[in-house]
């Protein structure tokens, strides 16, 4: 018994001057992963003294030609892997490169025309995509100006009455009871993907940043805090975008990592954190997609993903039999883009499963708290692809340009009943306040029901979300 105890007291003792010696002795730097650079991920942190960025490379002969012998043999390496990536390309079509920008700056000329000279002013300071998303956001807050015309005073009043009607009204479990135990633990596995996608900043808002780099030589690293986070081999961590990149507009960060417990290579997705995603968000104008109604914004960074991220991924899964998963998850707005580009994905799941060699190969999205997205008819195409976990009265995930636009209406309706009946009345009298509800009760669902509505709203991809209390 005595010697057990000494070895137990040694192990503490020796546990404990390890973490003394990690403390001020950092550790050597972890290196990158040599599989991913030749698969062609980019690999890039703001904190990292590698900046190679082949996403960003032009796809023209010239640039074909610049990789000259004094470019770092990991670029070089990189650049080849795209180049044979390109029949994956064309055998599943991924699209137009442009379509983002090119699509926004044909849908909001009308913004150009009516504003010309802060219209140019801006286009020499920033960059086409920029410019285009500069309008789209002008064009929403002239939509949602119009008619709006009140007083700080009356419109606060008008919040303090549409609360208390929302307040009113029952919240009945709107979602079905989970009984499959291996979705829940998936969906638990998952989230932290998703969550570490924000990097060490992220962790260190949550509290959690300093267990995870105690003893680190480079503890603002976003690649650290994640191979540390999820406990990754440094080689599994195949790639990540962490830097401001050459017309970042629609392009959240993120980074793919291999799960090998799962036998899955994931794709996670930033959400909101930097001003080009806040503004990616507000660039929430409808845009018609495969018969349904979508954020334009969100459709525009997973069309980005899609034609400059998923060829990779696809040929990486070429060349690793033993994967048999492709998980894409996000929060927030990583979470939306997330649903969408599943979409894109899924409609090529044939070719996928032949590329893979496997036709039981599984494409899956785990969504945590994403935003508005998709219109619900959309949403139920895919349904078998996409959960999403939305806490019970998360606005985010019922916020959307109509759902705004429908505010705006049921707040000038409810300063025009308080107005008729007097605002001190309906918030003393009971039966004001009765008559109050009731106007506001029919114009809800007047907006809810018609079928001509200028503001239909889309939602996140509801037939299989499930709601948290």
């Amino acid at each position: 018994m005595d010697s057990i105890s000494s070895a137990k007291s040694s192990i503490r003792s020796t546990r404990g001057f390890e973490w003394f010696h990690s403390l001020v002795s950092p550790s050597k730097k972890l290196p990158n992963s040599s599989s991913g650079r030749r698969y062609g991920f980019s690999q890039n942190d703001s904190e990292d003294n590698h900046r190679f960025n082949p996403d960003g490379e032009t796809s023209s002969a010239d640039d074909d030609s610049s990789m000259s012998a004094s470019k770092p043999v990991t670029d070089r390496l990189a650049h080849g892997a795209k180049k044979r990536a390109q029949h994956i390309i064309d055998s599943v079509n991924f699209g137009d490169r442009s379509f983002a920008s090119q699509w926004m700056e044909d849908s909001f000329d009308d913004v150009a025309l009516s504003h010309p000279i802060v219209d140019k002013l801006i286009g020499f300071v920033v960059s086409k995509q920029t410019q285009a998303m500069v309008r789209a956001i002008i064009k929403t807050a002239n939509s949602f100006g119009q008619g709006f015309r009140v007083t700080g005073a009356k419109l606060f009043k008008s919040f303090l009455l549409v609360q208390k009607f929302y307040e009113s009204i029952p919240k009945p479990v709107s979602t079905k009871a989970i009984h499959d135990i291996d979705l829940i633990d998936n969906a638990c596995h998952y989230f932290a993907f998703a969550l570490v996608a924000y990097g060490w900043r992220g962790l260190c808002y949550l509290g959690a940043y300093g267990q995870y780099v105690r003893g680190a030589r480079d503890r603002r690293s976003n690649r650290l805090a994640i191979i540390r986070y999820l406990r990754l081999h440094p080689e599994d961590l195949l790639g990540y975008e962490y830097v401001i990149r050459k017309g970042a507009s629609f392009q959240p960060s993120y980074y793919i990592a291999r799960d090998r417990s799962h036998k899955a290579i994931v794709l996670s997705i930033r959400g909101t954190w930097s001003l080009y995603d806040a503004i990616t968000d507000l660039v929430c104008e409808y845009m018609p997609w495969k018969g349904g109604l979508v954020h334009s914004g969100m459709l525009a960074a997973a069309q980005w993903f899609y034609t400059n991220i998923i060829p990779q991924i696809f040929r990486y899964i070429h060349h690793h039999s033993d994967i048999q998963k492709f998980i894409i998850t996000g929060h927030s707005l990583g979470g939306g883009t997330a649903s969408l580009l599943t979409m894109m994905v899924a409609d090529h799941i044939d070719e996928l499963r032949v590329l893979a060699n496997n036709p039981s190969f599984s494409l899956h999205c785990f969504n945590y708290a994403p935003a508005a997205v998709s219109s619900p008819d959309l949403g139920k195409r895919y349904e078998e692809y996409i959960h999403s976990f939305i806490c019970q009265d998360d606005v985010v995930g019922r916020l959307s340009y109509g759902t705004a636009m429908k505010l705006k209406e049921l707040v000038l309706d409810s300063i025009s009943a308080y107005n008729t009946l007097g605002w001190r009345t309906v918030m003393t009298d009971n039966t004001a306040k009765k008559v109050f509800f009731d106007i506001l009760n029919k114009r809800r669902d007047y907006l809810n029901n018609i079928t001509d509505s200028t503001y239909p709203s889309v939602s996140f991809i509801e037939p299989m979300s499930f709601s948290f209390y």
